[in-house]
């Protein structure tokens, strides 16, 4: 089962996951810095980031959203 703080935590990284792509690479570490408090949070995003840099153009076309959605809905669990 699925307690509310993890819901909150899991939109929580979907917000600022969609909002750090959107950055240039340079600019995601102070948007964190600045916007996620709670470190797993922020592992998370970062996480997610470095997992979609690694999959470079692999990814292109797909839904970060959609992504962390699938993922979150398999096992109630975040990616990583």
């Amino acid at each position: 089962m699925t307690s509310e703080q993890e819901i909150t935590e899991y939109t929580k990284v979907k917000e600022l996951f969609s909002a750090a792509i959107e950055l240039a690479p340079e600019e995601r570490t102070t948007f964190l810095e600045k916007n996620c408090t709670q470190e797993n949070v922020r592992r998370e995003v970062e996480s997610l980031l470095e997992m979609r840099a690694e999959a470079g153009e692999f990814l292109e076309g797909v839904s970060a959203v959609k992504s962390i959605e699938d993922s979150f809905g398999k096992n109630d669990k975040f990616i990583g």
